[in-house]
């Protein structure tokens, strides 16, 4: 008997099992959902291969200059998807010298000093 509810496991999921399971690719478990390439912790080489990977789908290619290694985003401009790759990162280089919050963007950690201090 055929189950009614039958699940897809996303991507992500079976590529981040691979890199435990297998250990060949960064210990930090950053995979490219599109190719299975291990990729390392530097931003500006994740950049690169977002921009060249040649199994991302790219159906405009003005639009789709740079596609997310581990999810749907894309922008054509390399600042947006380099703060996008440092939210995947965990990386918060923008830090308030008065408290622990830390952000992402200048713009995030300027309007939390105006609003909180």
């Amino acid at each position: 008997m055929n189950n009614p509810r039958q699940y897809k496991i996303p991507v992500w999921f079976l590529n981040r099992q691979k890199v435990i399971v297998d250990g060949k690719y960064s210990q930090d478990g950053i995979v490219c959902n599109y190719c299975g390439n291990g990729l390392p912790r530097d931003v500006a080489k994740i950049l690169n291969h977002c921009k060249v990977c040649p199994h991302m789908l790219r159906p405009d290619a003005f639009r789709y200059k740079f596609v997310c290694f581990g999810c749907e985003y894309f922008s054509y401009q390399s600042t947006n998807m380099k703060n996008h790759i440092q939210t995947h990162l965990g990386e918060k280089p923008f830090e308030c010298n008065q408290c622990s919050f830390s952000s992402t963007q200048l713009i995030n950690l300027k309007r939390h000093i105006e609003k909180v201090h």
